[in-house]
């Protein structure tokens, strides 16, 4: 199952097989609010005092893991030129977000502790 066939059963909502196909598919048209990829580099380019990089910069979703490593390797080309360090995705880690395990998922998987992650 899909985040896509779970958000469908838990709305009681139907669509078409076109209309399923096309809101698959709408991950791969999907443009980045205004701002953002700014203050991802902002975040990307601050250092501590040994020039190592602050901040290590990752997506979380209950997204498909397939879309959502199609969708972070677009933001690798233009016009974006971002990289992300780590991609989180419901089916990697068996639970959905606002799941409190699911943020906990990404401690166990990054070596992080919790007090040291932000999720915005």
């Amino acid at each position: 199952n899909t985040s896509l066939d779970l958000a469908l059963a838990s709305t009681g909502l139907t669509v078409t097989d076109t209309e399923y196909t096309d809101l698959l598919d709408s991950w791969n048209t999907l443009q980045a609010w205004p701002g953002t990829v700014e203050a991802l580099s902002q975040l990307r380019n601050m250092t501590d005092h040994d020039g190592n990089p602050r901040f290590k910069l990752g997506i979380m979703s209950n997204g498909d893991c397939d879309g959502l490593t199609e969708a972070a390797g677009k933001w690798k080309e233009e016009p974006y030129n971002f990289e992300f360090d780590y991609v989180f995705c419901s089916s990697n880690v068996g639970m959905f977000k606002p799941e409190a395990d699911f943020y906990a998922q990404a401690s166990l998987m990054t070596g992080l502790d919790k007090s040291e992650i932000m999720h915005v």
